[in-house]
């Protein structure tokens, strides 16, 4: 794996300022089957993915598998499979459609290590969220790539283990179309989430694989239910795929006052996600100026 000139993508910025349009979030409405008008005009967490999960550029600088291609914003690599990890978006106040919002993206980290499967490269990018002059949320994405392992069978489905004393479970089961309407409110193009024959046969998927972020927004919906108010903070860390037309158990459970955990159980019972949901807005953290250090 080409680990030159790493370093000098660290510290590597985007911005980008655009009105959030309500319709946007009309459909997002529409894919979990709620009610519209049900977030009056308000982008609950994690739903701002609809403006700020993917850059747009033009059809020539599309990659194989379906993103940008390599090199611009995010590194270059030859690792082959590209995965969101995980996310930890904290709000400050409320973000608000029919307004201008501006989203600025940097890389902080990209550390290089060896797992099982053979070379993994990870990459955290800090984003910020502004609306009317004001920092209004934060969120640290981690994206993780990789070689694909070798062939993979579909997971045996089982029933699930009923709920804990204190838990909140439901089941869903994510169909094609859902997986379409979701790609093209996020505009994202990986083509793990559309094409059969890509997942199988490049990255060795053994079917057309669930969004991460659709999970997690699955999840942060349930966190949301469950406590009766916005979520306005919410971490996740995928751990294993999941897989189209293949039933998922969700679990939410009360931990402390506003704190919520929260999985997502695979078919045949691996956890394919955990995630944490809290309520309640704190001030954005006061930030120090960095202190240059003078060079002999």
């Amino acid at each position: 794996m080409p680990t030159h000139n790493l370093s000098e993508v660290i510290g590597r910025t985007r911005r980008k300022t655009i009105w959030l349009d309500p319709a946007s979030i009309d459909r997002m409405t529409d894919l979990l089957d709620l009610p519209r008008g049900t977030t009056s005009g308000m982008v609950p967490v994690p739903w701002h993915w609809v403006y700020f999960f993917s850059e747009s550029v033009a059809n020539s600088r599309i990659g194989r598998d379906g993103h940008p291609a390599r090199g611009d914003f995010l590194p270059a690599t030859r690792l082959e499979r590209r995965m969101f990890a995980g996310s930890h978006i904290e709000m400050f106040a409320e973000l608000r459609t029919g307004v201008e919002a501006t989203f600025v993206e940097r890389i902080d980290a990209i550390e290089e290590k060896s797992g099982t499967s053979g070379p993994l490269l990870f990459v955290t990018i800090q984003c910020s969220i502004a609306q009317n002059s004001a920092e209004v949320g934060t969120e640290q994405r981690t994206l993780v790539y990789l070689d694909p392992p070798g062939p993979a069978t579909m997971p045996k489905v089982q029933p699930f283990m009923p709920p804990e004393p204190g838990q909140i479970s439901c089941e869903w089961r994510p169909q094609t179309q859902e997986l379409f309407r979701y790609s093209a409110l996020t505009y994202n193009g990986h083509r793990i989430h559309y094409d059969a024959d890509y997942a199988r046969d490049v990255e060795r998927y053994p079917g057309i694989v669930v969004h991460g972020p659709l999970i997690a927004t699955r999840l942060a919906l349930l966190a949301a239910r469950m406590a009766g108010d916005p979520v306005t903070w919410f971490r996740f860390r995928g751990k294993a795929p999941v897989f189209v037309d293949q039933p998922i158990q969700l679990i939410g459970q009360r931990e402390k006052s506003r704190i919520i955990a929260l999985r997502a159980i695979r078919c045949d019972g691996v956890l394919a996600m955990e995630a944490t949901a809290g309520t309640g807005y704190a001030p954005p953290p006061v930030r120090q100026p960095k202190v240059l250090k003078n060079r002999a």
